[in-house]
């Protein structure tokens, strides 16, 4: 029960690794967005810990690695050097027992760089000999910003039994999935439009937000969306007339374990 309610609270989400081929954002630089960047160590369980990772598929590469509170404050920018052909994996450069974080992070890099970027996140437990243990990781993708981005979502309250030995359905687990939407504009607010799909296509309901500069937006798919009859599946577009990020998780009740659900840019 603490685990779910931790989740509620903090509202979420990233071992894996998932790798982003660049993409050329401008002639200037290309950025890469972690809709989702939690860093807690202290306090009761869970704990979470997010991991960065840049592999440079070419010659050495300098860049920047911000990261942002859900309200758009920027409370840490760190300089990052990759060498030839290396990587490098953050955050080693900050004690983040102290600062604690819940929002986002944004590396920005030569346009001409060629690297492949990922983030994970580890949820831990503290010991009894005041150490950590691991009991879940998963990994979310680094995202270049668009306009228009379409995932699943599930929002399963009930656990259904098998019948006559067949295979229990696929929401047997009860869960349901949080999306993370970020403006990573420095100037300019964002409408960022949803629309909910059934698992058939059709539309069920709609609805707009509005993000501010710099701001995350994190919630479970009915806080999104409280006036709509959502289906227990379904696929949600989120669409904009300005850059965004899109992340999206699947949280399991009670236990509070997660799961990467892909987002997809759509052109």
């Amino acid at each position: 029960m603490l685990f779910a309610v931790r989740f509620l609270t903090i509202v979420f989400f990233l071992s894996g690794f998932i790798n982003s081929v660049a993409g050329q954002r401008n002639a200037v630089e290309q950025q890469y967005i972690f809709p989702v960047s939690v860093e807690l160590l202290s306090g009761d369980a869970p704990l979470f810990r997010t991991l960065y990772r840049v592999i440079n598929l070419g010659p050495e590469v300098q860049g920047q690695m911000d990261f942002y509170f859900n309200s758009g404050q920027n409370f840490l920018s760190s300089g990052i050097l990759v060498p030839t052909n290396g990587m490098v994996e953050f955050p080693r450069f900050i004690d983040f027992s102290v600062i604690q974080q819940n929002g986002w992070a944004r590396i920005i890099l030569p346009a001409a760089a060629r690297v492949q970027v990922g983030s994970s996140l580890i949820t831990l437990v503290r010991l009894a000999n005041d150490g950590f243990q691991i009991v879940n990781t998963t990994s979310l993708q680094a995202v270049i910003p668009a306009k228009k981005f379409r995932s699943t979502f599930s929002n399963s309250s009930r656990f259904r039994a098998p019948v006559l030995g067949y295979f229990p359905p696929v929401d047997n687990d009860p869960r349901q999935t949080a999306f993370a939407l970020v403006n990573p504009s420095a100037t300019e607010s964002v409408q960022v439009q949803l629309t909910v799909l059934d698992s058939k296509g059709n539309s069920v309901c709609s609805s707009s937000i509005i993000i501010p500069q710099l701001n995350r937006v994190s919630k479970f798919i009915t806080e999104l969306l409280q006036n709509c009859a959502l289906p227990n599946q379904g696929s949600l577009l989120i669409s904009s007339d300005s850059l965004i990020a899109v992340g999206a998780l699947d949280v399991f009740f009670p236990e509070g374990r997660i799961l990467m659900i892909p987002v997809l840019t759509e052109n």
